[in-house]
């Protein structure tokens, strides 16, 4: 069976748009980079009316599709005692051994007994980290969840 010019031709820009949307895809989420930024909180059971505001810098490292490094510090409240605990993450995995990153940028893990998740992007990460400490008749003595976005270095 022959084939039309016409559906030659539209096999041809059928071929030629997937090739050229396939790298635009893969550039979106780069395999290795560096973000860095700001981790931010809302403390609300210090005693106060309004919440507290508390930043840090934080940073992720990825390699080949794997975090390599995170850095920061995820502020825990203790409600029974009315101060703070502050969990510091200073982690880091050798090449090829760290929490996975998806094709679509999504990471999840445990780092110095804090959990984070997220997105990277090319240019972006966004995310959240929460992290427990103790237990008590009510559920965990301490607990700090917080948001981070970061700026890709280059």
């Amino acid at each position: 069976m022959r084939k039309t010019s016409t559906q030659l031709a539209v096999v041809a820009a059928l071929m030629a748009s997937a090739a050229v949307g396939a790298p635009a895809a893969d550039a979106a989420v780069p395999a290795t980079g560096t973000w860095s930024g700001d981790h931010s909180q809302l403390l609300t059971h210090l005693g106060t009316a309004d919440p507290i505001p508390f930043k840090t810098r934080m940073v992720i490292t990825e390699y080949e599709r794997r975090i390599t490094s995170v850095v920061g510090t995820v502020r825990m409240e203790c409600p029974s005692i009315v101060g703070v605990r502050d969990v510091r993450v200073l982690k880091s995995w050798k090449i090829g051994r760290g929490p996975k990153v998806s094709s679509r940028g999504s990471f999840t893990f445990w780092a110095n007994k804090a959990y984070f998740h997220g997105r990277l992007s090319r240019s972006s990460t966004i995310g959240g980290t929460s992290a427990t400490y103790g237990d008590g008749p009510d559920g965990p003595l301490c607990r700090g969840i917080g948001r981070f976005n970061l700026q890709r270095r280059h």
